[in-house]
């Protein structure tokens, strides 16, 4: 049974960086990469093993409503719903929902947890499945661009390494494979993959028309769906057909902000006259990542101040913290 409390802090959490890093972590190294591995591997274990739907974010999503009516509601036969990037989702913001051991959600969470996990603690296995990399590797341990390798393989029931990881064997750093005049990455099965899956991942989404048109009241500009674009996911190797599902959550949902997007709808609010967040007139998205916002966290506490959603409590306990009031 699962623990009854709300927050934990893991025994799995070093403090030092690994023993055997690659350049990737050489180069940007900071707390935040185990913190990728961890949140990857909880977030697969409570969900194949528990049972538990997981909606995980970042800490820089600011949440304007509530996302379950939607979740639970048009997406509801959805195994995993991702925010919206380049090439297919951000690793930031998803929630898995009635995960079953052996369906091609299970295989994405476990190989991706098992993928962050590698590369973060044994650069090496970079030679494992991109066989012509040479060392020094990158050992590319970014979670955005492995859970795209890992949700592109299973939709399209193939195996790849492409682009997370042979790519920045070439792309980034002085790897030994940079090093090698004589390389042609073009000449690359690897190469050669990531176009396939460039065509093949497109042409396996599919079109489900909804039974009723639904109307998302509780946001200003009512946005409505009569139907969702979804991935067929598949457990990598498996004859079987895919069991689970993938969707890519409208903006609205999950929504960078800010952007040109997000203003978008900010203006449909203003000109409404109903700005606000959840149960207070109306909001512009339910949730927004702000991943853009590179000058900390001050910075996006006065965005949404400027806004009118920071909850001025939270000011109070910051003051009291840090003895702002002794000063």
């Amino acid at each position: 049974a699962l623990p009854g409390i709300a927050c934990v802090w893991s025994s799995r959490l070093p403090k030092t960086m690994p023993a055997n890093p690659g350049l990737c972590a050489k180069m940007y190294w900071g707390y935040a990469f185990y913190f990728y591995d961890l949140r990857k591997h909880y977030a697969a274990r409570l969900a194949i093993e528990f049972g538990v739907n997981v909606l995980q974010t970042d800490t820089d999503v600011v949440w304007l409503s509530n996302p379950y009516p939607t979740l639970k509601g048009i997406y509801r036969g959805v195994q995993l719903v991702s925010m919206s990037d380049t090439p297919l989702v951000n690793a930031g913001v998803f929630y898995a929902q009635d995960v079953r051991p052996g369906d091609g959600a299970a295989w994405v969470l476990r190989e991706l947890s098992r993928r962050l996990h590698l590369f973060i603690t044994n650069s090496s296995a970079v030679k494992q499945y991109v066989p012509w990399a040479q060392p020094p590797y990158f050992a590319n341990i970014d979670e955005q661009t492995i859970m795209n390798d890992v949700l592109r393989s299973s939709i399209a029931n193939v195996t790849s390494y492409a682009q997370a990881t042979a790519h920045w064997e070439v792309k980034k750093g002085a790897t030994g494979t940079r090093k090698n005049r004589t390389f042609r990455w073009k000449e690359t099965a690897e190469y050669a993959l990531l176009n396939f899956l460039g065509k093949e991942v497109p042409r396996r989404k599919v079109r489900a028309k909804l039974n009723a048109t639904a109307r998302v009241g509780e946001l200003c500009g009512a946005p409505r769906l009569n139907g969702l674009s979804k991935y067929p996911l598949h457990e990598v190797g498996s004859p079987r057909p895919a069991r689970a599902w993938l969707s890519i959550a409208p903006l609205w949902l999950f929504m960078p902000f800010p952007s040109s997007f997000s203003a978008r709808e900010i203006r449909t609010c203003e000109r409404n006259g109903t700005m606000g967040v959840d149960g207070a007139g109306g909001a512009p998205f339910v949730m927004g990542h702000m991943a853009g916002i590179r000058t900390g966290a001050w910075s996006r506490r006065a965005i949404l101040r400027a806004h009118g959603w920071w909850e001025a409590g939270a000011d109070r306990l910051l003051s009291a913290y840090y003895g702002w009031a002794n000063r």
